[in-house]
């Protein structure tokens, strides 16, 4: 891939024969941005990495095709001819039997073919200062949408009616008020009197829930055991057989408070059959009467206690519980 000697000298032809202004070096657009990208909520759109300014547009510049840094079409002129010639060429996607080739790859592969022609030519770099920068497909297609609206921008301004009035008035503006030399002179109370409310700081009321008394409970004495005593022997005496009613009348009970059962079960617990004993009949104290597993001894028994508690060992098998 190169150039004939013929084309060679056209192509310095070509350049000798430019205006000047196309003759000077190219200026390239600089790639990095003074000024971050932002979204809506004004934050960096890229976040987990450090940004910085320039490396977000550098690295934009490596995402196209063959991921080669990349200018834009439009940095010269006779750059810009030579991608919409091949624009034309291209106008769609080209499509064969297993696969369908994208416009701007075509557009590329023909455009890197020129600049390895013209860059490989002797003649042509000596004698020439053409630059041909590296584009890419985002480049390209980013510089053909805006140029499509450009244009189809300035065919809509080309049907509007242009603006013949002139922007400036016909009527001059007023003078300017000239300023004062000094000060005008007022007649003012002097000072000034302000009436200012008083001072109510700490007189406020505070309006709380008001709280209701509490009612003390009343104490209850402690239940007196009952007496024990001993029932005279009863005479048996037979009396008429009663008559027993058809209906028989249900008492219906009202349910008892909390306090009502706890002292019917205080009684219970103190009732006689616990607080007296059975072979004495006396209260069982502690110095007479002694307990073990439930049974209680007394002092009346012929036995001594621990004899007693032997026996109950032997007997029934009470034994204490080991602990670990």
């Amino acid at each position: 891939m190169a150039l004939s000697n013929t084309q060679a000298k056209e192509t310095i032809r070509l350049w000798k024969s430019l205006h000047e202004y196309d003759q000077q070096p190219t200026t390239f657009a600089p790639r990095h941005r003074t000024t971050l990208v932002k979204g809506k909520l004004k934050a960096p759109k890229r976040r987990s990495t450090n940004v910085v300014p320039g490396l977000d547009s550098t690295r934009r510049c490596f995402l196209g095709s063959n991921s080669a840094p990349a200018q834009w079409p439009d940095c010269n002129r006779y750059t810009e001819a030579v991608i919409s010639q091949l624009c034309n060429l291209h106008p769609g996607p080209e499509k064969s039997k297993k696969k369908t080739t994208n416009r701007w790859s075509l557009v590329c592969k023909d455009y890197r073919g020129i600049q390895e022609r013209v860059m490989n030519n002797g003649m042509v770099m000596r004698e020439t200062q053409i630059q041909l920068p590296d584009i890419n497909q985002t480049t390209l297609s980013h510089w053909y949408i805006k140029r499509q609206k450009k244009k189809e921008q300035e065919i809509l301004k080309q049907g509007l009616p242009q603006r013949t009035e002139p922007a400036a008035s016909k009527t001059p503006l007023p003078a300017a008020i000239p300023l004062p030399p000094s000060l005008p002179q007022v007649n003012y109370p002097v000072p000034f009197k302000f009436v200012l409310p008083t001072n109510t700081t700490g007189t406020a009321i505070l309006r709380g829930q008001t709280s209701k008394a509490c009612q003390p409970m009343p104490i209850l004495p402690a239940p007196v055991p009952p007496v024990p005593f001993l029932q005279p022997p009863t005479v048996a005496r037979r009396f008429p057989p009663v008559p027993i009613q058809s209906k028989i009348q249900i008492q219906h009970h009202q349910p008892q408070s909390w306090q009502q059962k706890s002292q019917q079960a205080a009684v219970v617990s103190n009732s006689l059959y616990n607080m007296v004993c059975p072979k004495c009949g006396k209260k069982k104290d502690p110095e007479n009467h002694k307990q073990y597993f439930g049974n209680w001894y007394c002092n009346t028994m012929t036995e001594s206690f621990e004899t007693w508690r032997e026996n109950l060992k032997k007997n029934k098998g009470y034994k204490k519980k080991k602990t670990d």
